[in-house]
């Protein structure tokens, strides 16, 4: 409507923001941040964390960090699960849009009969958010993409510029405009993420 009204306005896309943690965050702090974020109203506001790019030095540290605050990692078979349950004709579904992570799981257990167990398990230890591996970005890789809910997508970068990088391609997809989080003792590294 903005744009349609004649006036000069500025937009940006779908919400979808990704959040750096470089190899000089404080990772406790990082992670307390990146729950209450990811866990506030269910990860339905604009501002809510879509995807982590963790500098590799950061990254077994950052998880933990995160896994002591109740976030689960994913794996493979589950992560297919999950995305049959959130994308189930290429469009998010409201099945999960603002759900909680145990909620998720739990929906997650009645679609997989062989992982139903393991699911359950998810479920019962009250699990805060949801987290996906991911390398790819784009229509085929949909976590790369905004999920409205507690699941959030972790990318592994080589280095800050790396990190960026996906940052960059993950905004051309999804997200352009957007701000970007980033977890770093380096001022400067903020300064280059605004050019």
């Amino acid at each position: 409507a903005a744009y349609a009204s004649g006036t000069p306005a500025f937009g940006v896309g779908a919400g979808n923001v990704a959040g750096i943690v470089d190899e000089t965050a404080d990772v406790d702090l990082a992670a307390e941040r990146v729950v209450r974020s990811k866990t506030f109203d269910n990860a339905t506001s604009c501002s809510s964390e879509n995807s982590l790019v963790i500098v590799e030095a950061a990254r077994a540290a950052m998880l933990a960090a995160l896994q002591v605050r109740g976030a689960v990692m994913l794996d493979g078979a589950q992560k297919a699960t999950l995305q049959a349950l959130m994308w189930p004709e290429g469009k998010l579904s409201a099945a999960v849009i603002g759900k909680s992570a145990k909620e998720i799981a739990q929906r997650a257990a009645a679609q997989d009969a062989q992982g139903r167990e393991a699911w359950l398990a998810i479920a019962e230890g009250d699990p805060r958010i949801l987290m996906v591996a991911e390398d790819g970005v784009g229509h085929d890789h949909p976590f790369s993409g905004e999920k409205l809910s507690p699941v959030l997508a972790i990318y592994t970068a080589r280095d800050f510029g790396d990190a960026a990088a996906i940052v960059a391609r993950i905004y051309a997809y999804e997200g352009a405009g957007h701000s970007v989080g980033l977890h770093s003792a380096r001022p400067e590294r903020a300064l280059a993420l605004g050019l």
